[in-house]
């Protein structure tokens, strides 16, 4: 499944070359950047927010050095346009880390447990089968 190539795919990279980060992780970057999916034309995701853009119903919060690349990547691949926040004050985690998630009324934290929930709402997960084969690239 998609989801189980995305996490390989990122396993890899993380092992072999070490982490790479997606173009909008940069220090010179705004804390907050709506991304869409990728378009025919030149290969970019990340544009400069808009005020219609900044009404993202998914919303990111994370930054390069913690697990929020793992959940970009898989939003990537999957054609969700979201939104990106590196500010902590608002993220839903009770405990302010990253990554944590907020879709809509939906505030999730952990990697594992945000991937689960956008294959589920998003993704192919729409057997318990599906639901499986991605859950043990999730965990493992």
């Amino acid at each position: 499944t998609m989801l189980k190539a995305t996490i390989v795919a990122m396993a890899a990279v993380q092992t072999v070359s070490g982490f790479t980060a997606p173009a909008h992780f940069s220090p010179k970057s705004p804390s907050l950047q709506t991304c869409q999916p990728f378009t025919k034309g030149p290969r970019t995701s990340m544009r400069t927010p808009t005020a219609l853009q900044l009404r993202s119903e998914l919303t990111l919060y994370g930054n390069r050095n913690s697990r929020s690349p793992l959940i970009e990547w898989y939003l990537v691949e999957i054609n969700k346009q979201y939104t990106h926040s590196e500010d902590r004050s608002s993220n839903p985690n009770p405990f302010g880390k990253i990554p944590g998630l907020r879709d809509d009324k939906v505030e999730l934290f952990e990697s594992g447990a945000i991937l689960l929930y956008l294959s589920d709402k998003y993704g192919e997960s729409n057997t318990p089968e599906k639901r499986a084969d991605a859950a043990k690239w999730i965990v493992w």
